[in-house]
């Protein structure tokens, strides 16, 4: 090895699937990834949809306050209110209610506990610890601009699944 920071991509679903894509794709040894001068971290992206600012429907004023409505409302709760949905109609500094795009990421910086697991094959074991040293997940990052009125509730669950964290649904609306 030389020394130099080297920076890669793969196609994976998740940070911690970096593991899996590198043992079972490209034959990377596990004994090599408790190797902590191999790698530093893992990090993961998706780009969501914005919502156009300038014409977003606010939460109560949405036309359909159907169960999926509803389902948000209950979910988010206090922050519904600043939650905010893409206009379809659109206006003149957007396309169909969308301007823009936002990353939802997640990021492992790998540390022995990390290795150890990915070693093991614990992704299960692995996730518990990550989340115990506060690690947030795209799910999370997608909640997070739900909740800001940044990102469409709906778009973002096309994306990540379901923003109720109890349940691993994938809507299509």
């Amino acid at each position: 090895t030389s020394g130099h920071l080297t920076i890669a991509t793969l196609h994976t679903s998740s940070a911690a699937s970096v593991a899996t894509t590198l043992v079972e794709d490209l034959q990377v040894p596990r004994s090599r990834l408790a190797d902590p001068y191999l790698f530093v971290s893992f990090i993961y992206q998706r780009l969501v949809p914005k919502v156009c600012q300038q014409c977003a429907i606010p939460a109560e004023s949405y036309p359909d306050k159907g169960a999926e409505w509803n389902r948000l409302k209950d979910f988010l709760q206090q922050d519904f209110a600043a939650v905010r949905f893409k206009n379809p109609e659109g206006c003149k500094a957007c396309l169909n209610g969308n301007k823009g795009k936002s990353v939802i990421h997640e990021i492992i910086m790998l540390d022995h506990k990390c290795r150890e697991f990915m070693v093991n094959d614990d992704l299960i074991g692995w996730e518990k610890y990550l989340i115990s040293k506060g690690w947030l997940s795209t799910k999370d990052h997608a909640i997070m601009k739900v909740r800001e009125g940044i990102v469409d509730p709906f778009d973002a669950e096309l994306i990540v699944g379901s923003l109720n964290v109890n349940t691993q649904e994938t809507f299509e609306y």
